[in-house]
């Protein structure tokens, strides 16, 4: 659920490298004192084929979760494209959002 409030409102870059951070520092923990990091965050958000884990990194899935709801709003056949345009473009004019901004 996180991800969707990310990808709708506008979060900005460092956050996002914080939160993937912590998502390091879970996946290097060991329990104990001394933390070894073997391989770098970067490495782990390769395809498996390549030697990584697969991992997205948060900035690209905000990128393609815009995409996905600026598509929805062009194509118009989602109630939320029919909720967001009766919303945010009464009469014509276009009101200020965050989300606007966003897509």
């Amino acid at each position: 659920m996180v991800i969707h409030v990310i990808s709708a409102l506008p979060v900005p870059k460092g956050v996002l490298r914080r939160i993937e951070k912590r998502f390091a520092a879970f996946i290097w923990d060991a329990g104990g004192d001394k933390r070894r990091h073997w391989i770098s965050f970067d490495k782990m958000c390769r395809p498996y084929g390549c030697g990584g884990l697969n991992l997205c990194r948060l900035q690209d899935m905000k990128k393609s979760m815009q995409a996905k709801l600026a598509w929805k709003r062009l194509q118009r056949d989602s109630v939320w494209a029919e909720f967001i345009s009766r919303k945010y473009r009464a009469n014509g004019a276009r009101r200020k959002s965050g989300l606007w901004k966003e897509l």
